[in-house]
């Protein structure tokens, strides 16, 4: 990862379910110390086949770290409504259930030349009711 980005990744969902995921991330560095936080500043659903309202279930880590988890068993947490083809739809917080965006890391040590690869690793879990499936969302990329 370069100093100072910000973008996004996709990882796909189970097979046959038609999810993707799409993170948002960007990266601080400070330069004097030659440290950076990489924190998550959005999540959004897309899905080709169902519609409806689901519940994510899971974690977003950063190194291992984890930055941001996710419940819809007991007290839900996040919530996101899709209608069935090509558009992105924004993951919402709750409100009053924490977890709001942005999930910040912790300081990551960075090369001597100020560059850092890190890899993002991703577990979710789309919950709607009892009866509908569970699509997962799950996968690591490296920035």
């Amino acid at each position: 990862m370069t100093q100072g980005v910000s973008g996004y990744f996709d990882l796909p969902g189970t097979a046959g379910y038609g999810f993707t995921g799409r993170f948002f991330y960007d990266e601080q560095y400070d330069k004097a110390s030659g440290k950076r936080k990489v924190s998550i500043t959005g999540i959004s659903i897309q899905s080709t086949i169902y519609g409806g309202t689901w519940w994510p279930g899971g974690t977003v880590a950063v190194e291992g770290e984890t930055l941001g988890t996710m419940t819809y068993e007991g007290v839900t947490t996040h919530m996101v409504t899709v209608n069935a083809g090509e558009v992105w739809y924004s993951v919402a917080a709750i409100a009053d259930r924490g977890g709001e965006f942005p999930w910040v890391s912790s300081e990551i040590e960075s090369n001597a030349d100020g560059s850092k690869s890190v890899t993002f690793t991703v577990n979710l879990t789309l919950y709607r009711n009892s009866s509908s499936p569970k699509p997962t969302i799950s996968g690591s990329v490296t920035l």
